[in-house]
């Protein structure tokens, strides 16, 4: 009895925290969406009033705004691309970082990216370039 009890709790504990991870993954799964259609209201609703989005490899910090205004080139550079992406570590914490693969019709990029969240919400993201090839990503 006491192992079964021992199984019971262990289960509730496992079922309390998993609504915690999926929350996270909802948002990371909801940014990409929203990339692959440069959805603009989305994205206000997924940023904080307080974000920031870094590019590092083009030295880009963006505000909340800034970000939201450059969907406009995004859309036209991303146009026939399709974005695949790999929650590699986090969650725990706030931070997700995932692998991506954002592929255009004529070139690919492997990038790594980081959130920092707060509850739905992402208060920054910060990218940086790994290789021009995706492998099996």
């Amino acid at each position: 009895m006491t192992m079964m009890r021992f199984s019971m709790c262990l289960a509730i504990l496992l079922g309390l925290h998993a609504p915690v991870q999926a929350e996270e993954n909802a948002v990371i799964a909801a940014w990409y969406a929203a990339l692959a259609s440069s959805d603009r209201d989305r994205f206000d609703a997924l940023l904080s009033d307080n974000a920031l989005v870094v590019l590092e490899d083009l030295g880009i910090e963006q505000t909340k705004g800034e970000f939201i205004a450059a969907l406009d080139e995004w859309e036209t550079a991303a146009e026939g691309a399709a974005i695949r992406y790999r929650q590699i570590d986090g969650g725990e914490d706030g931070t997700i970082t995932v692998t991506v693969c954002y592929d255009f019709p004529d070139n690919q990029m492997l990038t790594r990216e980081s959130f920092a969240l707060e509850g739905e919400t992402v208060v920054k993201s910060v990218q940086n370039g790994v290789s021009d090839d995706c492998g099996d990503l």
